[in-house]
């Protein structure tokens, strides 16, 4: 399967996990289900390390796994908490504009962007302004929509996510996995050690937790493999389409309604990342 098709399963694996993530995080504690999510993607991961990977576990490749693991950790805590006291159809979007980072970084090292995907870029930035404003319902005055400010914190972690699995996938991609994914469930439990949440859920809730963990994986698994020929630029951006999936599935499954501005502010931000993906 080329670069191009892992990335956008990924996209696909990634979106749903997140719906899920999302959905919960209104129901139970977000760091609850980020534990939940981290620890049950580790499991399966490492058997493939063991029996795929390099004998040469670097140094290099634990670091860029545990960078990926921080950043991560941390931009899906605040993704979960953004859904929790914001609209899953404004916050996804915006967090959807985290390849803008992986690309900041490719022109830095000499990529060179079509016109059509600047043209994308200022599209994405228009789309996240108009989908962060939200007419207060008894002043009537327009202010920053919830949820909008965490989901800003997470759309630069996840772009700070990029950068390093994608350096270390060029190493390893599947020890860099396995670090990766081991030190996001150490990164769960610390935080669940300090916060000490209530883990209390119906079974229910905890199957379908355990199934958002094993899509993130597989987001994760698509990610790293089509990092190690594809370029940082084009696979960031092509994984970077999971909110098109996660607002779907908030529409259509949590008949979830927001303002048209906001609507159509998101369907903008979209737009301008599909503009970046097709133009180059």
């Amino acid at each position: 399967m080329s670069s191009a098709l892992l990335a956008l399963a990924a996209s696909v694996s990634w979106g749903v996990s997140d719906y899920l993530g999302g959905h919960f995080s209104r129901r139970l504690s977000p760091f609850a289900v980020l534990l939940v999510v981290d620890v049950v993607s580790v499991l399966p991961i490492l058997p493939f390390a063991l029996t795929h990977g390099t004998d040469d576990l670097t140094w290099k490749i634990a670091a860029l796994g545990i960078a990926g693991a921080i950043a991560g950790g941390t931009g899906l805590l605040a993704f979960y908490r953004g859904m929790q006291i914001g609209a899953i159809s404004i916050v996804a979007p915006i967090t959807g504009l985290s390849a803008t980072i992986p690309i900041v970084v490719g022109l830095a090292t000499g990529d060179h962007p079509s016109h059509w995907q600047e043209l994308g870029f200022a599209l994405a930035l228009v789309g996240v302004f108009l989908a962060a404003r939200e007419q207060h319902p008894e002043t009537g005055k327009v202010r920053i929509a919830s949820g909008v400010g965490l989901a800003l914190v997470a759309l630069v972690c996840f772009g700070m996510y990029f950068v390093p699995i994608h350096a270390g996938s060029q190493e390893d991609a599947f020890w860099t996995l396995a670090i990766f994914r081991v030190a996001a469930a150490a990164f769960a439990l610390a935080i669940v050690a300090a916060t000490r949440p209530s883990l209390r859920m119906p079974r229910s809730w905890l199957w379908l937790l355990c199934l958002a963990g094993l899509l993130d994986l597989g987001g994760s698994v698509g990610f790293t493999l089509a990092s190690r020929n594809g370029l940082l630029s084009v696979v960031s951006v092509l994984a970077a389409l999971y909110p098109v999936t996660t607002v779907a599935l908030a529409m259509l499954v949590s008949r979830e309604r927001v303002a048209r501005l906001q609507l159509g502010g998101a369907a903008v931000a979209l737009g301008g990342v599909a503009l970046i993906v097709g133009g180059g």
